[in-house]
C-alpha cells in the first residue's frame, strides 16, 4: 500500500493512534490489511498478530494511560488460571477456543513485560500479587532507565505453534485520575501529577529522536533530555510517597499529555533532517510551554517545600533545555541554508 494512501487512512485518528500506527510502521513495515478503526500485521516479530486501534481505550494499571496497541500470541494457559490473568491485568484476554492470548497497552514494550509476566503466572511460577508489583517495577525501570529491563525487549518464552474497565494505579508516585474540569483548586497532589507528566513527555520524545535521527548535535541534545528528565521523572515519582499524599491528574496534568501526543503524532512520521528540524520546534515549544506552566500555575499552587523544591529544581533544567534547544534550532537552521 502506498504511504499516501496510508497517510490518508489513519488522517482522521487520534494523535495517541496515529503516533503509535507510524512507531509499528517504522519497526515491522507496512501493515497486511487496514480498516477505518484498524491497522494489522500478521506473523511479525513474536507476533501471532499486530493490532494499531483507531479507538483509545482508558487504562490505569499500572500508571494512567490509553491502551491501542494490541499483540497476540498462541498460548496454552490452563483453565484454573484464567481469574488469575484476569486478577493481573484487565487488558490480558485469552481466547479459549483459539489459544490466542493478547495484551493491549500503548507501546511494544509494555505488552512484552505484561506477556512475559502472564506466562510466569499461568505456569505457577509468580503469584497475581507479586506479579502487579514486578509490573509496576518494570515499569518503571522502563521510564526512567536508559538500560530497559530484559522483559521489555523480548518473550522470556517460546509461544506455542497451536493451541474497559480501568484498573487501578499501582505505579508508586503515578498520578490517580482525577477531575478534568477547569478552574478546580490545584494543590501539591496536582502539581506532581503535572511534574510526573510533563518529565514523562520528554522521556518519550527523547527516545523518539534517538531511535530515529541521524544527526550526533541532535542526539546528543537528545540524550541529555533523557538523562535529566529520566531522573526527573525519578524524583517526582517519588515525591508523592514521601510526603504522603497521592498524585492527581487534572486539567494541567492532561494539557501536558495531550501537546505530548501531539507532539509524537507530529514527529513520528519524519525521517532525515525533516525530523531533526521538527523534533528542535517541538522541543523549543514544549519546554516554553513547560516553563509558562511552572511559573503560572505550578509554583503558586506548591505548598509543600519538598513540592516547592522540586518545581524550582525541573523550572532550572526546563529553561536550560529551553536555551540549548533554541540554540541547536539555529544552528540546523542556518547549516540548512548553506
Amino acid at each position: 500500500m502506498p504511504r499516501a494512501e496510508l497517510d490518508r487512512a489513519i488522517a482522521d485518528w487520534s494523535p495517541k493512534a496515529r503516533a503509535v500506527a507510524y512507531q509499528v510502521m517504522r519497526r515491522y513495515g507496512p501493515p497486511h490489511a487496514i480498516t477505518d478503526a484498524q491497522l494489522v500485521w500478521f506473523d511479525v516479530g513474536p507476533w501471532r498478530r499486530t493490532v494499531v486501534h483507531r479507538d483509545e481505550v482508558v487504562h490505569d494499571f499500572p500508571y494512567p494511560h490509553t491502551d491501542v496497541l494490541e499483540q497476540v500470541i498462541l498460548a496454552r494457559v490452563p483453565i484454573d488460571k484464567l481469574d488469575d490473568l484476569a486478577r493481573f491485568d484487565g487488558s490480558i484476554t485469552f481466547d479459549r477456543t483459539t489459544g490466542e492470548l493478547a495484551s493491549s497497552a500503548d507501546q511494544e514494550a509494555m505488552n512484552l513485560i505484561a506477556l512475559n509476566l502472564a506466562h510466569q503466572i499461568y505456569t505457577g511460577k509468580l503469584s497475581v500479587e507479586d506479579a502487579r508489583a514486578r509490573y509496576g517495577k518494570d515499569v518503571r525501570t522502563l521510564m526512567t532507565s536508559d538500560a530497559p529491563p530484559a522483559s521489555a525487549t523480548e518473550l522470556a518464552f517460546t509461544p506455542d505453534r497451536a493451541a474497559g474497565d480501568p484498573d487501578k494505579v499501582t505505579l508508586a508516585g503515578a498520578p490517580q485520575p482525577g477531575s478534568l474540569a477547569p478552574g478546580l483548586t490545584v494543590g501539591d497532589p496536582e502539581v506532581i501529577g503535572a511534574l510526573v507528566v510533563a518529565n514523562m513527555n520528554e522521556v518519550e520524545l527523547a527516545r523518539l529522536a534517538l531511535r530515529v535521527s541521524k544527526n550526533d548535535k541532535v542526539l546528543a541534545f537528545a540524550r541529555m533530555l533523557e538523562k535529566d528528565h529520566g531522573e526527573g521523572l525519578r524524583k517526582a515519582l517519588d515525591l508523592g510517597p514521601a510526603i504522603k499524599v497521592t498524585p492527581t491528574e487534572n486539567v494541567i496534568g492532561a494539557e501536558m499529555k495531550q501537546g505530548g501526543e501531539d507532539a509524537m503524532a507530529k514527529l513520528a512520521p519524519l525521517e532525515g533532517a525533516a525530523f531533526d528540524r521538527a523534533f528542535l520546534q517541538v522541543a523549543v515549544e514544549a519546554h516554553q510551554k513547560t516553563l509558562d506552566a511552572l511559573d503560572k500555575k505550578l509554583a503558586p499552587a506548591a505548598k509543600n517545600r519538598l513540592v516547592a523544591d522540586a518545581v524550582a529544581a525541573t523550572r532550572v533544567v526546563v529553561a536550560h533545555h529551553l536555551e540549548e534547544a533554541k540554540a541547536l534550532r539555529g544552528h540546523e537552521t542556518r547549516t540548512s541554508r548553506r
